[in-house]
């Protein structure tokens, strides 16, 4: 599972956090998610993908991964 955080302040946007392949995602998760508090204008966006589109080449010597895309959608925190 890959988690994103969309991070803005004052409505601009600032950066995009992607949390991978960590045996505790939701820690960091709120790790970051209090290095930026609404208190001084920030905004977070947390999105989650459980699943990914893959571009595949398949030939003679078989399938080939080219590239993969994380479907990522929104998601609310308790």
């Amino acid at each position: 599972m890959k988690y994103q955080i969309q991070i803005s302040q004052h409505e601009k946007a600032l950066c995009n956090v992607e949390i991978v392949q960590l045996q505790n995602p939701k820690a960091a998760l709120r790790d970051i998610l209090e290095r930026f508090p609404a208190s001084e204008g920030y905004r977070s966006q947390v999105l989650v993908a459980e699943d990914e589109k893959r571009i595949l080449e398949v030939s003679r010597e078989g399938i080939k991964v080219l590239s993969s895309i994380p479907d990522f959608k929104p998601v609310e925190l308790p």
